[in-house]
């Protein structure tokens, strides 16, 4: 099963695919978690995606492509944050057609929210939110490690991501409209989840 996940950023794209990742035994590979760790290295390329995504700009789709090639296997998996726009789905088709993409239909002004009092324990890579926040305010659950807020968190930052959404990625929903499954991200991760898997079987 070669699957693809898509979602307005806070949707719960991340946590999803965790979760149907872990179910149907399948990679989870996140271009988002790629991008981070190659930040947290500081390397040259490091500071250069740090450059892009501190802004709320994304990445350029040739370095993109390039990493996702290094990681992606012949099958069972789930991409998480890419495809991010129409060239990119053809540069996928080429590589490797999926069978189905999971759409997270969720509203501007609930993703506003929910992007504001966003964590991500980059040791656990566990994700954060409204729907699931940590006991103590910035530590995680399960390690005890520091989560600050994503610097890509800020107000200027999700408006300008939201406006890219909303040009760049919305139009995916038409192209795959033959393998899209849409889901009402608006709920709570279980129910999320549970109609996901409803349709996956």
């Amino acid at each position: 099963m070669k699957l693809i996940i898509l979602g307005i950023q806070g949707s719960g794209k991340g946590t999803q695919g965790k979760l149907i990742a872990e179910k149907y035994k399948l990679k989870h590979i996140s271009t988002g978690d790629l991008l981070r760790a190659e930040v947290k290295k500081k390397s040259e390329l490091g500071r250069e995606i740090s450059s892009y995504i501190d802004k709320g700009n994304l990445v350029p789709d040739s370095l993109i492509t390039k990493m996702l090639q290094q990681n992606l296997p012949k099958d069972n998996y789930l991409l998480d944050g890419y495809p991010r726009n129409i060239e990119q789905a053809k540069t996928l088709d080429k590589i490797a057609k999926v069978d189905r993409a999971i759409f997270l239909e969720l509203g501007e002004d609930e993703v506003y929210k929910r992007l504001s009092s966003r964590y991500s324990c980059t040791k656990c890579k566990i994700d954060y939110g409204l729907n699931r926040m940590p006991k103590k305010d910035g530590i995680c659950d399960k390690c005890g490690e520091e989560m600050p807020l994503r610097k890509d968190d800020n107000p200027e930052a999700i408006k300008k991501r939201v406006a890219i959404f909303n040009k760049e990625t919305f139009p995916l929903i038409d192209y795959y409209k033959s393998r899209i499954v849409r889901i009402n991200g608006n709920q709570t991760v279980e129910n999320v989840f549970g109609d996901i898997a409803k349709i996956l079987g």
